[in-house]
């Protein structure tokens, strides 16, 4: 059967052999507001949905921290780490503290070790929970979210407990932390935890089991062991 043009109407096999001209899209992701914490920008390669390349430019954005620091004692630099990422500040006062004591010798109590490891581990748990419910959002799956940052509160109360404050703590020292754990922290800590693994368990429920938030994501960013190595 003739179509209008003229050609069968039946498709021919070239049809679908022919080969559609495509191309990967860039696209520009960032930089974010510079009052914002982690100021990044990310270039993204893409081909439909799945990340073919990626080319992330940190420190994007200039805040002035280190023309700050320069101009103060060390001691006076610790307030402004907590702002580098105030969803995990005290990985930040660890972190520049410990480098401090190795250009001065010192060695810490071990004591002093556990508290830091304590506190960091706490204040990363409320960094990743964070991460994972802000994912969910964007994919418009509000619960989870939601799980996801009351479990992060139950987080920053033990920081509250242990820091006396909930996210910008200050709480490491040059060759030691800020004050000894409350004597409430440990039986508080047990407590939380239990609430945050409770909510993780219906975090888990409804988010990796779901089968369109998997489809959604699965094999869309790759990334192979060498390279995360690398």
């Amino acid at each position: 059967m003739a179509g209008l043009s003229g050609r069968s109407a039946e498709p021919l096999e070239d049809d679908f052999e022919r080969d559609l001209h495509t191309e990967h899209q860039i696209l520009n992701m960032g930089p974010s507001h510079p009052a914002t914490h982690g100021t990044v920008k990310f270039l993204i390669e893409l081909d439909g949905e799945n990340i073919v390349d990626l080319d992330i430019q940190v420190g994007y954005l200039h805040r002035g921290f280190e023309k700050e620091c320069e101009a103060g004692t060390w001691y006076q630099a610790i307030p402004y780490t907590d702002r580098l990422n105030y969803n995990s500040a005290i990985l930040a006062n660890v972190g520049f503290c410990l480098s401090v004591e190795k250009l001065l010798g010192l060695e810490t109590p071990e004591r002093c070790q556990w508290q830091r490891v304590l506190a960091s581990e706490l204040s990363r748990l409320g960094d990743h929970l964070t991460r994972c419910g802000a994912a969910c959002l964007e994919l418009q799956a509000m619960t989870p979210f939601l799980y996801g940052i009351e479990a992060r509160e139950l987080t920053w109360d033990l920081m509250e407990i242990l820091c006396g404050a909930r996210v910008t703590s200050n709480y490491v020292r040059i060759g030691g932390v800020k004050h000894e754990m409350p004597a409430s922290f440990p039986a508080a800590c047990r407590t939380n935890i239990a609430r945050i693994r409770a909510l993780l368990r219906d975090f888990d429920e409804i988010v990796t089991s779901n089968r369109i938030f998997v489809d959604r994501l699965k094999g869309t960013g790759v990334i192979s062991r060498e390279d995360c190595l690398r």
